[in-house]
């Protein structure tokens, strides 16, 4: 039970990471922090959850539950008590309080956003003195770091994603409980109904309510769908000094979509909109390494150099974010593997095909295009028809993009 009663500052300024952001930062969060509290036996989480928050309990003790019947017991006061309670994501184990506990908690995104910008004022003038020739093994060792130790600053992925996630692939869930999740966030109810009335998914009766969109889109569309604009949310994220960078990422991640989505319909195996997904999450990872570069002053200067670092270190980082964000390993395949333009493990066409495909035909036409092999010369070119089709199919697949990617962006932005 939450009550109103703000936290003293001083108890704050004892948590990590929050002692390490800067003092006024820490008095502004003070201000808005209730202590709250839980009875003996209440849960304040459970096994297996992707909430957002992050635990402090201050009094009382708490039962950590393990799915292997292990129990540890964290006390309020102790050194443990000044880390964040099994912070892991999916919770590792179930919390329940053994006696009245009193506890604060704060989003997790908030406090790696603070700790961002701490970061930012304590190294800034310091990184401005790197080579450009240093930058690369500089960042690369401060993100590596970051990995190894699970504090990789990850977008956060709204809660909702991951809850409808767990409703499409619990067999006892039904199209009921993904409604009423939806429900819950009227302003992504509203897009779902917008696109079951888009020319895309259209038919001869108009879509007045969210049940009805559901029914026409069907589970899986619907599920891409909420992920397509939980993604915009992510990639339009708060890094103001790369803000236009992010809305190019943004804008190219969705031609590479739609040309995706297009190109799986030649595969009867595939999917088009779960090859839509894939194409807008295979550059993901470029998300931290903006979050990171944002402190380098070089790197928000030269564009080119920030665009070295993102070609080179966006594949393993995307890994660990899709990973965190419980996508499924076809997808996780997709960042890691969609620039190897030789890559040719089956003879059949996967997601990663689709999608390395797709960056090829976004290229056309670019002064990009030189830096990269010819459509045709690369082995994923061959498993689909239009192998055989010759140029005009190339033409073809890029009018289309075109349409679909303005039909989607007309979408999303609703």
């Amino acid at each position: 039970m939450k009550t109103n009663k703000l936290v003293n500052a001083s108890i704050l300024k004892s948590l990590a990471p929050i002692r390490d952001i800067p003092e006024n930062a820490v008095d502004d969060l003070a201000d808005h922090t209730y202590y709250e509290t839980l009875t003996k036996d209440e849960y304040l989480f459970t096994n297996g959850t992707n909430d957002p928050w992050a635990y402090y309990i201050l009094s009382g003790n708490i039962d950590l539950i393990y799915p292997d019947g292990r129990v540890e017991v964290l006390s309020g006061g102790s050194t443990e008590s000044q880390e964040p309670l099994a912070d892991l994501k999916p919770r590792p184990a179930s919390a329940k309080a053994a006696n009245d506990v009193i506890f604060i908690r704060f989003k997790s995104d908030d406090i790696s956003a603070l700790k961002i910008s701490a970061i930012t004022e304590c190294v800034s003038v310091e990184r401005s003195s790197i080579n450009e020739e240093d930058i690369e093994a500089e960042l690369l060792k401060e993100i590596d770091q970051a990995n190894k130790t699970d504090k990789l600053i990850v977008p956060g992925f709204p809660d909702i994603v991951m809850k409808v996630q767990d409703a499409v692939k619990d067999p006892d869930g039904d199209t009921n409980m993904i409604i009423r999740l939806i429900q819950a966030d009227p302003s992504l109810a509203a897009r779902i109904v917008r696109v079951a009335n888009s020319p895309i998914y259209r038919g001869q009766n108009t879509i007045t309510n969210l049940r009805m969109a559901v029914s026409r889109l069907g589970i899986k569309v619907t599920r891409e769908t909420v992920m397509s604009f939980s993604l915009q949310q992510v990639f339009t994220g708060d890094i103001p000094a790369l803000h236009q960078k992010m809305n190019e990422l943004w804008r190219y991640s969705t031609m590479v979509a739609a040309i995706s989505a297009i190109l799986a319909r030649l595969d009867p195996k595939l999917d088009a909109e779960r090859a839509w997904l894939a194409g807008l999450i295979h550059n993901i990872g470029a998300l931290p390494v903006l979050a990171y570069a944002e402190n380098y002053p070089q790197l928000r200067e030269n564009t080119e150099l920030l665009d070295t670092m993102i070609c080179k270190l966006s594949r393993r980082i995307g890994e660990s974010v899709l990973r965190r964000w419980q996508f499924d390993s076809e997808f996780v395949t997709v960042v890691r593997d969609c620039r190897d333009w030789m890559r040719d493990p089956d003879p059949s066409t996967d997601y990663c095909d689709i999608v390395l495909l797709a960056q090829l035909f976004a290229y056309l036409e670019t002064s990009s295009m030189v830096e990269y092999p010819a459509i045709n010369m690369v082995p994923a070119y061959s498993k689909l028809p239009f192998g055989r089709l010759g140029p005009k199919m190339t033409v073809k697949v890029l009018k289309e993009a075109r349409a679909y990617t303005g039909k989607i962006q007309q979408i999303l932005q609703g």
